[in-house]
């Protein structure tokens, strides 16, 4: 269903016609830069699924109108062709969403497995995406704060709240966020994810005893910092979905954002230091991996090839997957690395065009220019965070073996 509101921009009075397609979040928000002024409002969907009731809202810089304007297209979940963005009557899950997802084909497989017998398809859930996973989200992230602050009793009262829990599931830390990050991974990332388990698996079949020497580190010394990294990660990510949430089927499924697409949710502002946090995130937790192929080289867990495991953990975070890139099983957690991207976020050196919706930033801060469209950006955010949902499901695994 697409909301039709109309919105004054305060900045210069400009009016705009915003159609908005449902989500599957309470509240979607979104950025919109003026057509006029290039300014951003901020406007929410409320959307109440019990009674199956909507209200539109204004936040910021924007007020009700009660005249119509500039078309403005947003769909929560799907990019938008630009030359259809301000295109009324106008349908981009139906027209366009359905040919890039190959949805057609998606739903033949589906009722070839059915067997013929009917019923309704979650199209949303099949590929990949989950109803009110931002509400999942509060309950796991309270549930997750409390579990390092060693409040677990309070945790497990959390986490029996999570939506995707059956009554056979246990409410406890590993199984819940081990559950949410592969369903956040799926269904592309879980392949990083089985790939690994695969390998330590045979890995502890191999050489037990340095494995159990390398869990026994982990558990001392990398389990309770890792964890505390990738809550914050993921607390950034789910601060700003409405503007993630655009390409992250795309990615989910394996598919290519077309070219001269655009998304209309824009909250540059928001999510400019997340590609380069991420890429800490990430490359700071390779340690585990790193770890486990100097078992499968034969060395003990702690001496790489040609330096000791202190010193590993001083090097530049962009070499962190070099052990392991001859590693067919783990080389794949590094395929989102941009580290030119990475430094130049953290050094102030990333812009972003309101009026072309161009992020643009140089090699080493005054280097080479490279550019990328918004959607292209939050593309490889959306990469990035499910290389790291994949990871942490993985970490979990071994501390699932270490009890």
């Amino acid at each position: 269903m697409i909301v039709r509101f109309n919105v004054k921009c305060l900045t210069c009075d400009t009016a705009h016609t915003l159609r908005m397609q449902m989500g599957h979040n309470r509240t979607q928000t979104h950025e919109v830069i003026c057509s006029n002024c290039q300014e951003v409002f901020r406007v929410a969907l409320d959307i109440d699924f019990d009674k199956t009731t909507y209200k539109a809202r204004c936040i910021d810089n924007c007020e009700h109108s009660a005249l119509e304007g500039k078309v403005v297209n947003i769909d929560p979940s799907s990019p938008i062709p630009k030359s259809s963005l301000h295109q009324d009557h106008y349908f981009p899950w139906l027209e366009h969403a359905r040919k890039d997802l190959k949805i057609d084909k998606l739903i033949s497989g589906i009722k070839s497995n059915t067997k013929g017998r009917g019923g309704i398809i979650d199209l949303n859930h099949a590929l990949g995406g989950q109803h009110l996973i931002v509400d999942d989200w509060q309950v796991i992230q309270r549930g997750w704060s409390l579990t390092l602050r060693g409040k677990e009793d309070l945790a497990r009262k959390q986490f029996v709240m999570y939506s995707n829990l059956s009554e056979d599931d246990t409410p406890d830390f590993n199984h819940v966020i081990f559950k949410f990050s592969l369903n956040l991974a799926h269904p592309q990332y879980v392949e990083l994810f089985n790939k690994a388990a695969e390998f330590y698996s045979s890995l502890k079949k191999d050489k037990p005893d340095e494995v159990n020497k390398f869990l026994s580190y982990y558990k001392k010394n990398i389990r309770s910092k890792n964890l505390e990294s990738y809550l914050d990660i993921y607390n950034q990510f789910f601060q700003c979905f409405s503007d993630y949430f655009q390409t992250l089927l795309y990615v989910k499924n394996g598919a290519t954002v077309p070219y001269e697409s655009e998304v209309s949710s824009r909250a540059f502002r928001r999510t400019k230091m997340f590609y380069g946090n991420a890429f800490e995130t990430l490359t700071s937790c390779f340690v585990t991996l790193a770890c486990l192929n100097n078992v499968f080289s034969g060395r003990s867990y702690d001496q790489f090839e040609t330096m000791h495991l202190t010193k590993y953990l001083t090097i530049n975070k962009a070499n962190r997957s070099n052990p392991f890139s001859n590693n067919t099983n783990l080389s794949a957690f590094s395929k989102c690395l941009d580290s030119t991207l990475r430094n130049a976020s953290h050094h102030g050196a990333i812009k972003y065009a309101p009026e072309s919706s161009i992020v643009s930033y140089r090699s080493g801060g005054t280097g080479s220019e490279h550019t990328m469209s918004y959607a292209e950006y939050i593309t490889k955010c959306n990469e990035i965070m499910l290389t790291i949902a994949a990871l942490l499901a993985f970490e979990i695994l071994i501390d699932y073996s270490t009890t």
